[in-house]
C-alpha cells in the first residue's frame, strides 16, 4: 500500500515481476505476448475485495498476441478503480501508444516510452510512470469510480 496525494493505493503487481510473469515479450523484433495478462490483473483485483484503487505497472518491449482482446479488457476495466501504467522499452511499442487513447468515460491508462533504459535517471523513470496517475485519481473521484 502506498499513498498518492493522500489516497491509499494498492500496488497490484510489481513492475519487473509482472512483466516477466504476465506479459512477457518475445525475443522477435515484432514482439508478442499474452493478452490474458490484462484479464488476470482485473480478476486479481476483483477477487481481492480491495477497498483502495490499484496501480498496475506493465513493462514490455512489445504488444500482446491479441490486441483486440487486450483493448476490450482495458475498456471494460474503466469502471473499476484500476490505473494501468505501460512502460515501453525499445522501439516496438506501437500498441502501447494506442492503449493510452482507448475510448471511454475515463482515461485509466498511461504510456511512457523508454527507447534506451540506461540513459534515463531514476527520477525521470518514476515521473514518466506516474505522470498520468494524479489526473486519473481526480477524474475517477469526480466520476464516482473512487469514493
Amino acid at each position: 500500500m502506498v499513498q498518492h496525494d493522500g489516497i491509499a493505493v494498492g500496488v497490484l503487481a510489481a513492475a519487473s515481476a509482472m512483466a516477466a510473469a504476465s506479459w512477457p515479450a518475445a525475443a522477435s523484433s515484432a514482439g508478442s505476448s499474452s493478452s490474458s495478462a490484462t484479464v488476470r490483473r482485473i480478476d486479481d483485483y476483483q477477487s481481492s475485495a480491495a477497498s483502495v484503487p490499484a496501480f498496475v505497472l506493465f513493462q514490455t518491449d512489445g504488444g500482446p498476441d491479441n490486441q483486440h482482446a487486450a483493448e476490450q479488457a482495458l475498456i471494460a476495466a474503466k469502471k473499476l478503480p484500476i490505473f494501468w501504467s505501460f512502460v515501453g522499452f525499445g522501439n516496438h511499442v506501437d500498441f502501447l501508444r494506442t492503449v493510452d487513447d482507448l475510448p471511454g468515460a475515463i482515461d485509466n491508462t498511461g504510456f511512457f516510452h523508454v527507447p534506451a533504459p540506461h540513459s534515463l535517471s531514476d527520477n525521470a523513470l518514476y515521473d514518466g510512470i506516474t505522470r498520468q496517475f494524479g489526473p486519473y485519481l481526480t477524474a475517477a473521484t469526480a466520476q464516482g469510480i473512487l469514493p
